[in-house]
């Protein structure tokens, strides 16, 4: 499994929490079998060390163990925000 790309990324709420940012997305995937477009909301809390925890919802089911799929999600969404790419 390789995530290709995310794109159209919209961010969902400008609130006056400054630690909190979240996002909606579409994610390309790369599967054994397949390549899919996997739409996802995700959240980027920064915690009091500056240290990013990002949680990560899908708008649809995917026929792979969601526990790698996430994994990989958020380090290229890690490394996407720390090369500031996100709006």
């Amino acid at each position: 499994m390789k995530i290709l790309d995310i794109y159209n990324i919209t961010r969902v709420d400008e609130t006056t929490i400054y630690y909190l940012r979240t996002y909606n997305a579409i994610a390309k995937i790369k599967l054994p079998i397949q390549t899919v477009n996997l739409g996802i909301n995700f959240t980027i809390e920064s915690t009091p060390l500056g240290i990013p925890n990002i949680s990560i919802r899908y708008h649809a089911s995917i026929d792979y163990p969601l526990q790698p799929l996430t994994r990989r999600l958020s380090s290229y969404i890690k490394e996407v925000d720390s090369e500031g790419i996100l709006p």
